[in-house]
């Protein structure tokens, strides 16, 4: 009888690792495509084929990903009360489950050798720990693992600005019909993106926390294709929007000689296009037009959000949940050690002063940009960068004042936000670029005002950003560990600070894209394409990096001030130990979950 158990255990194991492993190839071929067909779409721009590869091959991801939304809305969650019983293969593949709490009420307790469920529930139970196999699971039920409200918000507010785009583009096609510049391809594109972009954000606020324990090859396969479908998306919309964006700087002579570049060889000249890609379609000025700068960085930033989601989700398809300890000490609710807005309130009044003076400057920066002169572009641009300079300052001296202030909290396990590693790169590769244009203009031109601003503020956006990730990366790992720390709250005041400038920041570079392309060094050094193509590459990772700051400040400003729960009995003024590192902490279920794992 051992002997069939084990045989089945191994041949559950070989089928799983054989599907894992064809879900990956079939991820990379896909995304492979999603590589391909965009590129040959802008270097081949004059065959009309090479568009509709693209359009069909973005059509099937996303019919399929909708098709997936409506498995899981209309079957499986509509399963959750009927129990699963979790089996003995499932068991053996994971870790020691004896340190479940039985007292989970969504889970009820049965009988394994009589197989009927009891009504008693853990506290009742002689025994404090009971297996895994005991327990009855859902076909689906939530880990508590998902998405802080920080993100949802995020990812709603740029879901809304991607359906935003693809309204848009519905709109163009109505209004434009007559000039042949739209197909129905492309509004049909435009409709179903929007519904999947809808879909996805129902799924990201509602289920990102959802552990799928039915039919779980087909739902492993439909996540990984909805992950694939969000990068695929991401891939696109950086090429086609750079090849447009270009093509349409191309096609007006003004434009072209005020960036004083010549024209590549290799590019072909949009006077022959014979459809919607040609001259005339080109220079048409619509609302997409003027919305582009604001939403494609909405898109992307979905995105990322949105492929994120689907990896969790993924890889949580047949887990169990884990326990958790969601209770606050009734010894330090009872002296009001958990106030909200306790020592804070100082930071958040400084923080909306500099966000009133960077929100006053970029309605200056927006009007003038739009202006036609040419000397209103650059005190346009003066202003920006003074306000973007003021900020980094700021932001600078409030990092070394907290690393002051949290000098004596313990130090735990170390974690890695993979997220803010990436952003930190992008803001590394772009300021890079930016440094080296301003030096060769200046050693070669004569030096400007808007040249000199740049040039500072490249080189202190990377400062700036260097000790904040850095900050971040230590908060993440430091709790309070005296009674004086958990009352008082040193660095509280810092963090609210800093959470409203990043979200200041964050505000300014989302609605003044244009800061990014007006610059005469960049353009004039690496030209309009190459430029062009560098923006659209990080600009959208360098706002994400702001609001994902953002929430994670946020998660940081409640979670380090809650101490390790064996120590609380001991709490008192006088301690001058701090607890061992691999002591447990006191977490808040709604703000402790971050997007990446650590």
């Amino acid at each position: 009888m051992m002997g069939k158990t084990e045989q089945s255990r191994s041949r559950n194991r070989c089928r799983q690792a054989l599907g894992s492993r064809m879900y990956h190839f079939y991820g990379l071929f896909v995304v492979c495509l999603g590589v391909v067909f965009p590129l040959s779409s802008a270097l081949a721009p004059d065959d009309k084929t090479s568009y509709y590869y693209t359009w069909v091959f973005l059509l099937y991801l996303f019919s399929l990903s909708l098709c997936f939304f409506i498995y899981l809305r209309f079957y499986l969650l509509r399963l959750r009360g009927k129990p699963y019983t979790i089996t003995q293969e499932i068991i053996s593949n994971r870790q020691d489950v004896s340190e479940y709490r039985p007292d989970t009420p969504m889970l009820p307790q049965c009988n394994s050798e009589k197989g009927n469920h009891s009504n008693t529930n853990g506290r009742d139970s002689p025994r404090s720990k009971p297996l895994l196999a005991e327990w009855h699971f859902p076909p689906v039920f939530f880990t508590g693992t998902g998405l802080n409200r920080y993100m949802r918000f995020g990812a709603a507010l740029f879901a809304t600005g991607a359906m935003g785009h693809n309204a848009l583009g519905i709109i163009e096609f109505i209004g434009h019909y007559a000039s042949g510049c739209q197909t129905p391809v492309n509004v049909l594109l435009h409709s179903v993106q929007l519904g999947f972009t809808f879909t996805q954000i129902i799924i990201i606020s509602n289920y990102s926390a959802l552990v799928i324990n039915k039919h779980k090859a087909v739902a492993r396969l439909c996540l990984l294709h909805t992950m694939v479908t969000h990068i695929c998306v991401l891939i696109a919309f950086f090429v086609l929007e750079t090849e447009e964006k270009i093509r349409k700087q191309y096609t007006t002579a003004a434009d072209v000689d005020s960036i004083s570049t010549p024209k590549p060889e290799n590019l072909s000249d949009p006077t022959t296009v014979t459809w919607a890609r040609s001259s005339d379609c080109l220079q048409l000025k619509t609302i997409t037009d003027k919305a582009r700068p604001i939403l494609y960085p909405f898109i992307i930033q979905f995105s990322i959000i949105g492929a994120q989601v689907m990896y969790n989700l993924y890889r949580n398809v047949g887990i169990y949940p884990e326990p958790r300890e969601d209770k606050m000490p009734a010894e330090l609710t009872e002296i009001g050690a958990y106030k909200l807005c306790h020592h804070a309130l100082n930071g958040l009044y400084v923080g909306f002063i500099l966000i009133i003076i960077a929100v006053t400057g970029l309605s200056v920066f927006s009007v003038a940009i739009n202006d036609d002169k040419t000397e209103n572009d650059q005190i346009a641009a003066a202003l920006f960068f003074t306000i973007q300079l003021v900020l980094y300052l700021s932001s600078s001296i409030a990092i070394g004042i907290g690393f002051f202030q949290t000098r004596d909290f313990v130090i735990g396990k170390e974690r890695v936000d993979y997220f803010l590693i990436a952003g930190t790169a992008s803001m590394y590769t772009f300021n890079i670029f930016a440094v080296i244009s301003c030096i060769h203009w200046v050693s070669h031109h004569d030096s400007d005002l808007i040249t000199c601003f740049s040039l500072v503020s490249s080189f202190a956006e990377m400062i700036e950003t260097s000790i904040q990730t850095f900050f971040i990366q230590m908060l993440l790992t430091k709790r309070a560990w005296k009674l004086n720390h958990v009352i008082r709250k040193p660095g509280r005041e810092v963090i609210t600070f800093l959470l409203i400038t990043n979200l200041g920041m964050w505000l300014t570079d989302s609605f003044a894209f244009e800061k990014r392309t007006m610059i005469p060094a960049y353009v004039g050094i690496f030209g309009f394409p190459a430029w062009t193509t560098i923006t659209n590459a990080f600009v959208p990772w360098m706002n994400f990096y702001r609001f994902y700051s953002f929430t994670v400040l946020a998660v940081v400003w409640k979670n380090i001030f809650l101490p390790h729960k064996d120590h609380i009995p001991k709490f008192n003024r006088n301690e001058d130990s701090p607890p061992a590192e691999e002591n447990e902490v006191v977490e808040s279920e709604a703000d402790t979950d971050h997007l990446t794992p650590h």
